[in-house]
Parts: structure tokens; C-alpha cells; sequence
């Protein structure tokens, strides 16, 4: 086969293997944020997760940003990240250029008797510059494409900062705490440990479960109808979406809840397994329903954040008393926050 079938797949990988390093300490966070600023970062912390967010800004005690999914605030210590990095397309199409300039030029360089192109590489300079050309004319619209990525490595510092909290509400002391972070939870044992450490009821995986004393405690925020949970320390939409979305739509759904700050926040996100699994009752109540009554009915089955698998998201179904791995494409959406 020939090598010229080849050039486009060699010349993206190695353009996008490209990386420029860099150290970076808190005096260069101001030149840091303007180089970042409208760029799509990914964040790897410390204990090797890795958040991928916008509107990202480096600060000394803690760095803020932008959830990519729900288009939540949020914030970290900025002692808590490893390194952050992000693609240059400018950068990018220098790389494409130069990449395929070489390879272009390797390839002309080469004697191909057995082709019966029209123009096949001969070794001569003549075709050492048309290939080269032409290499380069295919790396700069794929360098641009792919881009190079910028990896910036923040020097650590000893100042630890709490997370930042929206101002609009006291800090509540729930009897209960719930996780609140997205998990990867990719097995069914997994599931039914999680449901019966806190005794949640599930048709399938806890049916002894009795669910918890909730504290409810229903309430209009700025028009908007909230139901608040003192045991658990969680402020829940009263009602959500208003049909099944698949999980795409469902993270715009949340994002415009906190574009547009319903209930005066910005910090609406998906429930947790946990979280979601919170509200579900021992038996059905009103409208055959696993829920309480102070809460919509039409949102039967709603989206978590966790995930089954990377194609699958955990959904719980209060028609049914349980939770499933995505049992089907489209749910509801009751979003979430914590008081």
C-alpha cells in the first residue's frame, strides 16, 4: 500500500501528540487567565480526577469555573490542582504546517517506480517541493483542527480555601450528608451497596429498605417552586423539565436554569444516585408514585449524574421504586443544589 495513504492518519497523530509544557506560578495567573479566557480547559486535580470546564479563572486561593454540562458555578482550592490543559488552534496550524512540510518533503524524496499515478515521488527536488508543498497545504487546515495542546502545570502553594458558596443563603447543618460528586458506579453490587448503606427503598436491589425521615419543607424562591430537605441539607426543583429529554438536552436544561439564575442561584446541577434515590418512598403515596405529594408528579424517571458505563447514565424511576441504568433514552429532570 502506498505511503501517501498513510500521510493524513501520521500527520494527526503527530500534531496532536504535540504538547508545549510549561510551570506556572500565582504572579502569572492574571496572563494565564487572559490566555484561557473563552477556552475549554480540562483540570486534573491532585487525587487524579479531572474536571473539564469553561470561563476558567486562576486565582490564588481557589480557581473558578464553568461545569461544561450543566453550566454550574463552581470553584476549588487552587492548591487541589496538578495541572490544567487546553488546545492553541493557532499553535496548532504552525505545527500542521511544519509537520507536513517534512513529511511532505520525506516522501518526495522517496523513488516510487511501481506507481501508476500521474505524480509519483522520484527523489528529485522538484518533488521533494511538490510533496512538501502539499504536505504542508493538508497540515495546516488539520493542525487547526486538532490544535496543540498547552499544558500548564500550577506551581503548588501551602493556602487552602474553603469552596465558594452562593451569598443568597445561610450555610444549612444537614443531619445527612449525601455525595454530591459524580461517580462511575459500573456494577450492580456496587448499586445495591450504595442503596442499602443508607437504607433507601428499591424494588430491585433494596426491598427492605425503609427510606429516610425526610424534613420537607415546600417554598416559593424569587417565583420559583422549591421543595428544601433539612435532613439531607438539599434544595430540589418542585416540579423540572417538563418532558423526557435525552441526557444532551437534559445538561442544556440545567445549564439555562443556571444561565438565567432561577430561584436567585447558579449552582443547579444533576442529583447523584444518592441524592435522587433520597426521595424515594418505601411505598407509592399520591398518583401511585414512589415520592411525596409536594413534589410535581410528571416527572416520573429522572436523569442522575452518575454513570453505569461511559454510554450509559443511572436514572431513577419513581413509577417503578427503583433505579436503572438508563432504561431508557429519555428522562426528566429535577435539578438540585445544596442549601
Amino acid at each position: 500500500m502506498k505511503v501517501q495513504f498513510f500521510f493524513p492518519i501520521v500527520l494527526t497523530v503527530l500534531i496532536s501528540g504535540c504538547t508545549h509544557t510549561r510551570h506556572v506560578s500565582t504572579a502569572e495567573f492574571d496572563a494565564v487567565n487572559k490566555t484561557i479566557k473563552g477556552k475549554q480547559a480540562r483540570i486534573k486535580l491532585t487525587n487524579g480526577n479531572v474536571i473539564v470546564g469553561r470561563k476558567i479563572q486562576l486565582v490564588k486561593d481557589s480557581t473558578l469555573w464553568i461545569d461544561r454540562e450543566t453550566c454550574r458555578k463552581r470553584s476549588i482550592p487552587t492548591s487541589e490542582i496538578n495541572y490544567m490543559s487546553f488546545q492553541k488552534r493557532w499553535r496548532g496550524t504552525l505545527h500542521g504546517f511544519g509537520i507536513g512540510l517534512l513529511i511532505g518533503g520525506l516522501i518526495g524524496a522517496t523513488k516510487d517506480n511501481n506507481s501508476g499515478s500521474f505524480i509519483a515521488p522520484d527523489g528529485s527536488i522538484a518533488s521533494i517541493l511538490i510533496f512538501g508543498a502539499g504536505g504542508a497545504f493538508y497540515g495546516l487546515p488539520i493542525g487547526a483542527a486538532v490544535g496543540s495542546k498547552e499544558k500548564l502545570i500550577i506551581k503548588q502553594t501551602t493556602t487552602q480555601a474553603e469552596l465558594v458558596k452562593p451569598p443568597s443563603m445561610a450555610k444549612v447543618t444537614s443531619s445527612l450528608t449525601l455525595r454530591s460528586e459524580a461517580l462511575m458506579i459500573s456494577s450492580e453490587d456496587n448499586i445495591r451497596a450504595i442503596l442499602q448503606s443508607h437504607g433507601f427503598y428499591d424494588e430491585q436491589f433494596n426491598k427492605n429498605g425503609k427510606g429516610i425521615a425526610h424534613q420537607y419543607e415546600g417554598k416559593a424562591v424569587q417565583d420559583a417552586p422549591v421543595i428544601l430537605d433539612h435532613l439531607t441539607g438539599l434544595m430540589w426543583m418542585q416540579g423540572g423539565s417538563t418532558k423526557a429529554l435525552n441526557i444532551k438536552s437534559a445538561g442544556k436544561f440545567i445549564c439555562k436554569l443556571n444561565e438565567k439564575a432561577v430561584g436567585g442561584f447558579a449552582d443547579w446541577r444533576f442529583p447523584t444516585l444518592e441524592e435522587a434515590m433520597s426521595l424515594m418512598e418505601s411505598k407509592t403515596l399520591s398518583d401511585d408514585l414512589y415520592i411525596d405529594s409536594l413534589f410535581d408528579p410528571k416527572q416520573q424517571e429522572i436523569w442522575t449524574a452518575d454513570r453505569y458505563d461511559y454510554d450509559h447514565r443511572l436514572s431513577v424511576n419513581f413509577k417503578k421504586g427503583g433505579c436503572f441504568t438508563s432504561r431508557a433514552a429519555h428522562c426528566y429532570v429535577r435539578a438540585v443544589r445544596n442549601l
